[in-house]
């Protein structure tokens, strides 16, 4: 197991990281393959996340390693950065809400929408709602 340079540092950098993404610790601790619990321990003990968990953290949130590690550089690689979604799910309602959007749609067919796409009713079908609101004269 490698020993971070500045260890309450690097716990500091974690914790920045999970405010910044706005996201939970569990959601946070999931995304690493380890339970809130374990990433609790790495907060407040002298544990030390495994290279696997780190790697998924960095993968999966764009994080920049050597920031995480070292407090080097920005907290994000240039190439992805925290408002990019990397679920799949999350990357379907950008691209749905994105198209109502430029079609002029209201927050209530927006709001539908997400519902639809969240309760698995089909992106298509919505994507032609959204083509028709194009076709619309304001």
């Amino acid at each position: 197991m490698v020993k971070f340079v500045s260890h309450p540092e690097f716990k500091k950098r974690i914790r920045t990281v999970i405010e910044t993404l706005k996201i939970s610790d569990k959601e946070f601790a999931e995304q690493g393959g380890i339970t809130r619990q374990t990433l609790s321990g790495y907060l407040n003990t002298d544990r030390e996340p495994s290279r696997s968990t780190l790697a998924k953290w960095i993968r999966a949130y764009g994080i920049n390693a050597n920031w995480l590690l070292l407090g080097e550089g920005p907290m994000f690689r240039t190439e992805s950065k925290p408002d990019q979604p990397t679920d799949p799910l999350a990357q379907r309602v950008e691209t749905v809400v994105r198209a109502l959007r430029e079609a002029n749609a209201d927050d209530a067919t927006v709001q539908r929408a997400i519902l639809a796409i969240v309760t698995s009713e089909e992106p298509r079908r919505l994507m032609e709602k959204a083509e028709d609101y194009g076709k619309r004269k304001p």
